[in-house]
């Protein structure tokens, strides 16, 4: 089965190292350190990557300037203190035959440290801090330089097997690159060659301090997409003269900068491989490896890149953040055992930008790999019968990782397929690749032998008439028709609620309930549900008009930058967006909603009400079996209605402590 991806697990040279295949993981933050400190979490998660098989690891910035330093739990490389934690993590990689470099990162005016101010090529505003940046003068620009160098010192001491200069995302480098960002007029500005300066001081310096036989490569930017940026013609031309230097020894190929910021982990709505095509551009003009990127989340994908030459090396960064095993179940020709990332940022993403460690929505283990990481989770110390109801993301996870335990496993679910609520949203095109993550679970606990029964409603009576040791309710939530805003929390149902034109998004969904011309969705959820029902509704040629109390509709999803696609799509379709305006009562035809302001903000004519306010817990089985089963769980909505990612980790914690 190797045969399969005879490309894809080939060799490369690349400087002074050879990988074992062409896979790789591009750095990310990760938010794992400790006071700026690379701390144990660092090496497990990255030894977890490497004992699966990946050819390359290139670890997560190291910021090499104290006015790059935005946060406590980011790595710094400037300071020395850091190399006892970097040679941990690379021996810890280099234990399973990976190899690993580190990339080095000032973020110019992209991030902002909370008291010192930002420096920048010019100082054009920053899109991300809203800061305007310090021009950096000459001096400045030399003290940022030996910060790049004594980085670059301090990595090859903590054991790392080479470097990645960035100027992706309208970092630093970048900055002064691009004439949309640089608009000096001395030696650093202007021509392309006075742009490129600043960049090749910071390759002689750290070519001059590693060594020549050191590992050097650069992630660029392949086209800014920004009017006034840098496009591929331009990259072409920079590629092609960074290659005839012949000082770097790869190039690592992305997009965009903060201004496109949606671009840089592109979401389910993202074509797979979206970026390939850059890459592809850089390899025409290079000699050099080239790197590409951008939602390549199975080998055969990976493979026809490669084929098409397209690329040297296939970056596969949330792909392996879901599933560290995928390069060696290729390999062994498992692929069906592949858990495919299914680009939906909850877990990894979003959870970075709300300051939070790296998570997945469907690989629980992420971060917490010292414990539960690959061939740590031990069979149970005794083989039980464990009753699971509820066949959503939180049954089938409890179901796999029970059944993988050695436990005898049943498994019932009320409905005629396996999924739960997951098979209501995916009706909605957008959301359709949430069924990967079903798909998955349902091939491995079919595998693992679990009892399946569908069409299955279980009462308390039947559940104890099965004489379980173990009892797992599973069994979701409902949508609520309250509002659970701080504006109306005294409210036990909206009024004018109970009426017939007043659906949940489960009713919208399911096809059953008849929806009129004129529809008002009322979004009290922040997250996908109201805008997915809104381009479901309007995709049939509905009239629509979204209303939320929250500042902008869809609120919470700035941390994973869909908003940034989701509502000029949206918007473009003539989709209407109303915030500001918290429900007061639902009429006939009428629904009226407060205004901060104390006015009334009134729709009339209006044929359906849609209203996303949350979901109240199923809780009735629980409270029936409470002290009647030896041993009684409750996970995912029936315990706290919240996502896919969070039912899917308390179905695999609960798993491992049956």
């Amino acid at each position: 089965m190797e045969n399969e991806f005879p490309l894809l697990f080939s060799p490369l040279r690349i400087g002074s190292i050879t990988v074992r295949n062409r896979i790789f993981t591009s750095a990310h933050l990760t938010r794992f350190a400790v006071d700026n400190y690379p701390v144990e979490r660092y090496g497990y998660y990255y030894a977890e990557r490497a004992k699966g098989g990946v050819g390359l690891i290139v670890a997560e910035e190291a910021l090499v300037h104290p006015t790059s330093v935005f946060s406590r739990d980011v790595l710094i490389g400037y300071e020395e203190r850091v190399i006892p934690g970097y040679r941990r993590i690379t021996s810890m990689v280099h234990e399973h035959g990976a190899r690993i470099i580190s990339m080095m990162l000032h973020g110019g005016n992209l991030f902002a440290h909370p008291i010192l101010p930002q420096w920048s090529s010019s100082n054009v505003p920053s899109p991300s801090a809203r800061e305007v940046p310090r021009a950096m003068n000459e001096d400045e620009i030399q003290e940022v330089i030996q910060g790049y160098i004594k980085t670059s010192r301090h990595l090859k001491a903590g054991g790392f097997d080479g470097i990645e200069i960035t100027s992706m995302g309208g970092t630093l480098i970048g900055q002064f690159l691009s004439p949309f960002f640089n608009k000096r007029k001395d030696r650093y500005g202007g021509s392309l060659e006075n742009r490129m300066r600043f960049l090749n001081e910071i390759i002689d310096g750290v070519r001059k301090e590693c060594g020549e036989d050191f590992t050097l490569g650069m992630r660029i930017c392949g086209d800014e997409l920004l009017p006034g940026g840098l496009n591929l013609d331009h990259m072409k031309e920079i590629a092609r003269i960074l290659d005839e230097q012949k000082k770097l020894d790869f190039l690592d190929v992305g997009a965009a900068t903060f201004h496109g910021l949606f671009l840089h982990s592109g979401s389910m709505v993202a074509p797979l491989g979206y970026m390939t095509y850059l890459a592809a551009g850089i390899k025409e003009v290079v000699d050099m490896p080239v790197f590409t990127i951008g939602r390549i989340n199975d080998p055969y994908q990976a493979e026809h890149a490669l084929q098409c030459h397209w690329a040297d090396m296939i970056g596969m960064n949330r792909a392996l953040i879901s599933d560290p095993e995928l390069p060696r179940k290729a390999m062994e020709g498992r692929v069906d055992d592949i858990r495919t990332c299914i680009a939906c940022n909850q877990g990894c993403l979003e959870q970075s930008r709300r300051n939070r460690p790296v998570q997945c929505t469907q690989n629980a283990a992420v971060g917490l790999e010292k414990d539960y990481g690959i061939d740590k989770i031990k069979p149970a110390d005794v083989k039980k019968k464990v009753v699971v109801i509820g066949g959503g993301p939180a049954g089938l996870e409890v179901a796999r990782v029970s059944a993988s335990r050695g436990h005898d496993v049943f498994l019932y679910e009320k409905g005629a397929e396996l999924g739960g609520q997951v098979n209501i949203f995916t009706r909605v095109e957008a959301r359709e690749e949430f069924l990967d993550c079903i798909r998955y679970l349902t091939r491995q606990v079919k595998k693992l032998g679990v009892h399946i029964y569908l069409n299955r409603e279980m009462t308390a009576e039947s559940i104890l008439a099965e004489n379980p040791d173990v009892v797992v309710l599973a069994t979701g939530s409902t949508p609520k028709k309250a509002p659970f805003s701080f504006l109306r929390a005294d409210l036990d149902m909206v009024p004018g609620a109970d009426q017939d034109h007043v659906l949940t998004p489960w009713e919208v969904l399911d096809g059953r309930h008849e929806v009129g011309q004129k529809i008002v969705i009322i979004d009290e959820d922040g997250h996908h549900q109201a805008p997915s029902i809104a381009e479901y509704l309007r995709d049939l040629g509905k009239d629509v008009e979204v209303v939320t109390h929250m500042p902008t509709v869809a609120a919470d999803l700035f941390f994973s930058s869909e908003n940034q696609v989701l509502y000029p799509r949206l918007l473009k379709k003539g989709v209407k967006f109303t915030a500001h305006a918290a429900i007061r009562e639902i009429k006939e035809n009428q629904v009226i909603f407060n205004l901060y302001t104390g006015e009334a903000y009134t729709i009339d004519r209006v044929d359906t009400v849609v209203l996303v306010m949350g979901r109240e817990p199923n809780t009735q089985l629980a409270e029936a079996l409470q002290g009647c089963v030896p041993k009684l769980y409750e996970i995912g909505d029936c315990y706290s209605p919240r996502k896919v990612n969070h039912a899917i980790y308390d179905g695999f914690m609960t798993g491992v402590k049956i």
